[in-house]
């Protein structure tokens, strides 16, 4: 299939159709007719001198094509995080990444300064303008942003919250307040503060980040050095080496790689292809498989504490997950496939090990007065549901409420300002209340 596409490629300028027009029906064509191999055809395609990694890989592929854009209600942008033992090729995950994007920055974050990651403001000495000059994240606008060494530049990591989640930058200095749009995928890398991972702690007590930034990266892929890919990852070192020449020219194909990966510049032409060209849509199927997804893991995530807790956050990363999948696959309508992809490799990428497929971060379980609280909140709101029911009404009174929450708490008032802070509890007017529309079921 892919010595096809070179050797179509190859003679395209005989072709009556433009290149472009040709490439467009080039794409169709294999991700229609080979659909069963294509995506992996894509993801051997990246940086295939490192052994694996495929889940890592794909990832990186969604994140490079992003969702679809809907202006101001949700960045398209998929941010990608990898953290791990040192030596698993994460710097070069991030050089290759940037020659497959068509804009691209790369710096290192423990030898860049906030002005250095943002916009820098600077006073011409002679004429005293002042001028803006741009930083990592201006450099990769329309493109991708990859910092490595994450975890060492822990005074910079203010300055990417906006640019991630807001898609600007915001600037308030020299009696001037300045702020423009930046629409860039931040990719990191970073390592364990100990050097290696340690499965006793948690993710957040295994790096050096704030569960503010954490929560803005879509996936959070965690790799490990495995004793089963040794025997592996030792032949392919060794393949890769006795098939090279002096030069750093391949002497021979090996044989899984014959009719090969595709080439850089064809791989980076696919994904601006599939990036500009398609903003699918969910459809009904994929929403409500999205939908249940999300209220199962926020079911099971109750009564524990999490470094990735499980937020509307979540939801809108599966979303832009299920829609690059539907782009890879040159969809207009993301499926209940694309769907099951993107909750698979959310699942894949934080919380398992290669090794044993055992949850790789344990989480730390609620102490005995939270797990208290916890249990107060459920049963109050079991208690005014069961209320309303039998009076046959949408609200509640003051009175009524108080009882209710003198039963399942010490402090009734404490209770009902947690109902109210956390939205569950709404105002309905004097000594009045009624739940959230989706708890009053």
């Amino acid at each position: 299939m892919l010595s096809s596409l070179a050797h179509i490629n190859s003679s395209s300028a005989t072709s009556p159709m433009t290149n472009g027009d040709f490439d467009k029906g080039l794409y169709y064509s294999y991700a229609n007719d080979n659909r069963a191999i294509w995506l992996d055809t894509l993801i051997d395609s990246v940086s295939p001198g490192i052994f694996g990694h495929r889940t890592l890989k794909k990832a990186m592929l969604l994140s490079l094509v992003g969702g679809s854009e809907r202006g101001e209600l949700s960045r398209p942008a998929i941010h990608l995080l990898m953290v791990g033992d040192p030596g698993l090729g994460k710097s070069q995950m991030l050089r290759a990444a940037c020659l497959l994007s068509a804009r691209s920055a790369f710096v290192s974050a423990n030898t860049s300064s906030t002005c250095g990651l943002t916009v820098a403001v600077s006073r011409d000495g002679s004429s005293g303008e002042t001028t803006f000059e741009a930083g990592a994240v201006v450099h990769g606008d329309g493109g991708i942003t990859c910092i490595d060494e994450l975890d060492k530049g822990t005074n910079e990591h203010k300055a990417l919250l906006e640019v991630m989640e807001q898609q600007s930058v915001s600037i308030a200095k020299a009696g001037m307040i300045f702020s423009m749009p930046i629409q860039t995928t931040v990719m990191a890398a970073g390592n364990p503060m100990s050097g290696k991972f340690d499965t006793a702690k948690t993710l957040c007590e295994n790096i050096n980040m704030s569960p503010a930034l954490l929560s803005r990266f879509d996936i959070v892929h965690v790799m490990r050095d495995c004793d089963s890919t040794a025997a592996g990852l030792t032949s392919h070192i060794l393949k890769v080496h006795l098939n090279t020449r002096s030069d750093g020219q391949p002497t021979s194909v090996p044989q899984k790689q014959q009719g090969g990966p595709l080439s850089i510049s064809e791989l980076a032409r696919f994904l601006s292809f599939a990036k500009k060209e398609h903003q699918p849509t969910l459809s009904d199927e994929a929403s409500a498989m999205l939908k249940e997804a999300y209220l199962v893991k926020r079911r099971e995530a109750r009564g524990q504490q999490s470094d990735l807790p499980i937020t509307p956050r979540y939801l809108q990363s599966l979303i832009r997950l299920a829609e690059a999948h539907a782009k890879i696959h040159l969809r207009p309508v993301a499926t209940v496939d694309d769907a099951a992809a993107a909750i698979a490799l959310h699942a894949e990428c934080s919380t398992f090990d290669a090794d044993n497929g055992k949850p790789l971060l344990p989480t730390k379980r609620m102490t005995k007065g939270q797990q208290q609280k916890s249990n107060a909140f459920d049963t109050a709101l079991s208690k005014v549901r069961e209320h309303m029911q039998d009076t046959d009404s949408t609200t509640i009174r003051h009175n009524d409420l108080m009882d209710i929450c003198a039963q399942c708490a010490k402090s009734p008032a404490a209770l009902i300002k947690q109902l109210s802070d956390q939205g569950a509890l709404l105002s309905s007017g004097p000594s009045l209340y009624r739940l959230h529309k989706d708890l009053a079921r």
